[in-house]
């Protein structure tokens, strides 16, 4: 897989954070169901593909680009390796955030951090080793920082609050409110996750927000995205049935030589589901699924209601994708060292 190398570096430092944070040692209980709730599954549509157009290309210094993020003309990067986020305006670099440190607006090991826009139009870095996230202006000033508590493996933001998806326990989401950092509501799952005690690839929770305010939260183990409102907590949940994929010997080889704690513990079948992207202005939901043809990437399409709309399978594309929205696509390609954007407009 194409992001065999990043998976390992990152969740290395995931259970990095999660040794230094250990409230809990409960074991995974695996898939189960809460309340009687239903799950809305649908059979896999006939895979469409496209050959994407590049409108853009950025290279500045690059090391290894972990997360984008889109606002109207406003394009922010998150360098994982540098520690450093660089925010274009069409297409050209405006400003530079953060730095190598600890002190404010500075971050380090953001190898599994991530880069938000607000609806303030100010940009949130989040830090996951320091569990902090720290926001800044479009002009490039550190505003704050905001701690959220816990070690997680996404967040968002929004005007008024920062939702976190944690890497222990059974909440899916913890939404703080934004001005004192406190705690507004939990929503639990049915899932107990604790990647100490499971097999790699270890179960992650991953999320977006949509345009209306509602987040949709997966964990990539099983195909099953779970939608929430603040009003009203889980709504609805729905997936695509898949076939599971097979590791294979060379794949484990190469992962035990990147973390020799994985020997003994690597499962049989990759995860289904690698991330989701919400194109917020578009109303789409990509969800990058898994695939033993590496010939292109795979996504499953489907509207904020919960709707599929389509499988497509993006060709000629390179490196892991980042971010999308208004139905452009970010990819950083490790072999260039550029952030890629690519025209996806044909598709919705």
């Amino acid at each position: 897989m194409k992001t065999v190398i990043f998976v390992v570096v990152a969740l290395i430092v995931i259970i990095g954070g999660v040794l230094i944070w250990r409230t809990t040692k409960k074991r995974d209980k695996g898939v189960g169901m809460r309340g009687g709730e239903e799950l809305s599954l649908y059979k896999c549509k006939k895979e469409v593909e496209l050959k994407p157009e590049v409108i853009a290309s950025l290279q500045d210094s690059f090391e290894f680009v972990v997360s984008c993020d889109f606002h109207n003309d406003y394009l922010a990067v998150l360098d994982g390796s540098l520690n450093r986020c660089y925010v274009y305006v069409s297409y050209k670099l405006k400003t530079q955030l953060g730095a190598p440190g600890s002190g404010p607006g500075e971050f380090n090991l953001m190898k599994n951090g991530s880069v938000r826009f607000d609806e303030e139009n100010d940009i949130a870095v989040f830090d996951p080793m320091n569990a902090k996230v720290h926001l800044f202006s479009m002009e490039g000033n550190f505003l704050n920082s905001i701690s959220i508590g816990n070690p997680s493996s996404d967040f968002g933001i929004s005007k008024d609050y920062i939702f976190f998806t944690p890497i222990m326990g059974e909440d899916d989401i913890v939404v703080l409110k934004r001005e004192d950092g406190k705690t507004l509501k939990t929503f639990k799952s049915s899932r107990d996750l604790n990647p100490l005690n499971a097999d790699f690839p270890f179960p992650l929770r991953r999320m977006e927000i949509t345009r209306n305010g509602k987040v949709f939260v997966v964990i990539t183990d099983i195909y099953k995205i779970s939608e929430y409102s603040l009003a009203e907590g889980k709504e609805l949940s729905f997936g695509v049935k898949t076939k599971p994929i097979p590791i294979d010997e060379k794949t484990k080889k190469i992962w035990i030589e990147k973390s020799p704690m994985l020997k003994g513990k690597i499962k049989k079948f990759y995860s289904p589901l690698a991330d989701i992207f919400m194109d917020r202005e578009k109303g789409v939901l990509w969800v990058w699924v898994f695939s033993k043809d590496e010939k292109g990437f795979v996504f499953d399409l489907f509207d904020e209601t919960g709707n599929y709309l389509n499988r497509i399978r993006l060709k000629d594309v390179k490196g892991n994708p980042a971010a999308v929205n208004k139905a452009r696509m970010a990819f950083f390609d490790p072999e260039s060292l550029k952030v890629n954007i690519y025209d996806v407009s044909s598709l919705y």
